[in-house]
């Protein structure tokens, strides 16, 4: 990094590409565990009122 802080070397910039990588992945787990619970207590839901 140089005096302002900004990325200059090849190994910062794939280490945020890493970080940025996780972080998506992250919530793209979230919202599909999210989105099977919904599902699950929907269809749990529907048998039971049926």
């Amino acid at each position: 990094m140089n005096k302002d802080g900004v990325s200059t070397s090849k190994n910062d910039t794939s280490t945020v590409r890493r970080l940025c990588s996780a972080a998506i992945f992250g919530v793209v787990r979230g919202l599909a565990s999210a989105a099977g619970a919904a599902l699950v207590t929907g269809l749990i839901w529907w048998i039971q009122s049926h």
